[in-house]
């Protein structure tokens, strides 16, 4: 499913995705989650600015158990 969604999104964005990436979100939420003001935000900005990015889209794909609902 990530690939579907990258594949959707590239058709009109740049997309950074794969192992690279992961290492430079877990650094981010890794150094903010020791700050005593800790802010989900902040770990965005931090990966935008990484990647000189204007705007970035955060997707998590998750396998729902079966009947589960929202």
């Amino acid at each position: 499913m990530t690939k579907e969604a990258v594949h959707g999104l590239s058709t009109a964005f740049e997309l950074k995705h794969g192992a690279a990436v992961d290492r430079v979100v877990k650094k981010a939420f890794q150094e903010e989650s020791k700050k005593q003001d800790c802010d989900e935000t902040n770990c965005y900005r931090r990966i935008a600015a990484t990647y000189h990015a204007e705007k970035i889209v955060a997707l998590r794909v998750a396998q729902l158990e079966k009947g589960a609902t929202w």
